[in-house]
């Protein structure tokens, strides 16, 4: 918005003139938070992150960025659950014909509310 301030003619004839024509700061404020990005880990602990943008509105004509009200990106721990080792024989062509080889998986491990909620669902 621009803002004038226009001082009175009287009778002595005075000029008008015009003053604080340049347009007023506007302070930068973020936008919404983005969705949780995807665990880094299935389990044993990742790191997940999320941002926003400096856009409601972005700052203009000087006025503040958005620094100064808090951070553009969040991190979280995710996936804490303890993993567990799965070994699996998988057939497999090698130079001698087909073979076994021994292959190991993560998984995670479930707490065990988990595994009674399972457990009744799979009953019922």
């Amino acid at each position: 918005e621009l803002w004038k301030e226009v001082t009175a003619l009287n009778l002595d004839n005075e000029e008008l003139r015009n003053c604080n024509t340049n347009p007023c700061p506007v302070n930068g404020r973020y936008g919404e938070w983005s969705e949780w990005a995807v665990c880094t880990k299935k389990c044993g602990g990742g790191k997940q992150h999320r941002y926003r943008e400096c856009n409601r509105p972005t700052p203009k004509h000087g006025g503040s960025n958005c620094t100064l009200i808090g951070q553009a990106i969040e991190h979280q721990n995710c996936n804490i659950q303890s993993c567990v080792p799965i070994k699996r024989r998988v057939w497999r062509m090698g130079g001698m014909g087909p073979m076994f080889q021994v292959m190991w998986w993560w998984k995670a491990v479930q707490s065990p509310e988990l595994q009674q909620s399972s457990a009744t669902k799979r009953r019922n």
